[in-house]
C-alpha cells in the first residue's frame, strides 16, 4: 500500500506543478508534433511509391522471404524509426523533467531552459535511444 500512497503523492505533485506552470503542457504537444514530422514524410513516400506501382508493394512484400536484402532493408528502416522515436520521447522527457525539477526547487523556468538542458545532453540521449531501440528490437525478435 506504500507504493500506492507514494504514487498518488507524486501524481498530486505533478498536477500542482502543471497548475502553477501550465506552459509545461507544451512539451508533450511539441513531442507529438515532432514525431509526426518524422513519420508523416515516410508515410507519404510509401503512399506515393505504392500509388505509382501498386504491384510493386506486393512484389516487395513477397520478397521478404526470398531476398535477404529486402528483409535487411525493412529491418533497418524499422530500426531507424525506433531510434528516432526513442530519441524524441527521451529528449522531450528530459526537457520536461528539467523544468519540473526547477519548479520544485522554486526557480523560475521557461521552456527554453528545458530545451537547453536536453540539448546539452543530446549525445547521452542519442546513446540511450540507440541502446533502447537495440534491446527493443532484440526482444521483439
Amino acid at each position: 500500500m506504500d507504493h500506492v500512497t507514494r504514487s498518488w503523492s507524486l501524481i498530486k505533485s505533478c498536477f500542482l506543478v502543471l497548475r502553477n506552470a501550465p506552459r509545461l503542457a507544451w512539451f508533450p504537444i511539441l513531442s507529438g508534433l515532432c514525431s509526426l514530422a518524422v513519420v508523416v514524410p515516410l508515410g507519404i513516400s510509401l503512399c506515393l511509391a505504392v500509388g505509382r506501382n501498386p504491384a510493386g508493394l506486393d512484389a516487395w512484400l513477397s520478397g521478404w522471404g526470398t531476398r535477404p536484402w529486402v528483409w535487411a532493408a525493412g529491418l533497418g528502416a524499422f530500426f531507424i524509426l525506433n531510434v528516432g522515436g526513442y530519441f524524441l520521447s527521451t529528449f522531450f522527457g528530459v526537457a520536461t523533467i528539467a523544468c519540473v525539477l526547477g519548479r520544485l526547487e522554486g526557480k523560475p523556468v521557461a521552456l527554453r531552459d528545458g530545451f537547453r538542458t536536453a540539448m546539452d545532453r543530446s549525445g547521452v540521449i542519442a546513446g540511450w535511444a540507440l541502446l533502447a531501440a537495440s534491446v527493443g528490437l532484440v526482444l521483439q525478435a
